[in-house]
């Protein structure tokens, strides 16, 4: 068992000691956790929560009781948005996004990210000239792509800090979809 000898034993009763094996004066070890803790305590001061009153109180200036219940009620905030987050995830590693070309001889499937899963061309697609075959294949990619990543942006939007426009910064990112592309979703 580590029985550790913390500061000096012979400055009184309980200063700033453990006596032995483990056996902590109780005034001593209230004494030293409080001289330990006391820069922690001012650093967390500075930058805990105020509570509701015209004297910006934070929570450090409340009773234990009030101290616990402040503690529970921000880890159970935290553990509510790791679910949000969580769930979140997910739906945006399930999403997907198809597009279609104009014409419809080519269809894009499009994963967040810019990820291309699926690609189908029509018989008639091949007999296009290499040219049309490629801007076909590009304004239909980039359709699909500029859909997933707004739906995306709106998954992410309610999770975002308060004042952050998610869907307006990702769609000024985004070219304008071509005229030519029809945009349809999977």
């Amino acid at each position: 068992m580590f029985a550790p000898r913390i500061g000096r034993t012979n400055r009184g009763p309980g200063r700033n000691a453990v006596r032995h094996a483990g056996n902590p004066c109780a005034d001593g070890a209230v004494q030293s956790v409080r001289h330990l803790a006391a820069p922690l305590t001012h650093r967390l001061r500075s930058h805990a929560p105020t509570l509701n009153s015209s004297r910006g109180r934070t929570v450090f200036d409340q009773s234990p009781e009030a101290m616990e219940k402040a503690l529970e009620n921000l880890t159970k905030d935290a553990n509510e948005k790791l679910e949000r987050y969580a769930e979140m995830r997910q739906q945006i590693a399930a999403m997907r996004s198809t597009a279609q070309s104009a014409d419809g001889n080519v269809s894009v499937t499009v994963a967040p990210g810019g990820a291309i899963t699926d690609i189908t061309l029509s018989e008639r697609a091949l007999r296009q000239s290499a040219a049309q075959l490629s801007a076909s294949l590009m304004s239909t990619i980039s359709a699909a792509s500029a859909d997933v990543s707004r739906r995306m942006a709106a998954t992410v939007a309610p999770l975002a800090p308060a004042g952050m426009d998610v869907e307006a910064l990702v769609n000024s990112r985004l070219p304008a979809p071509p005229p030519e592309a029809q945009e349809g979703r999977r």
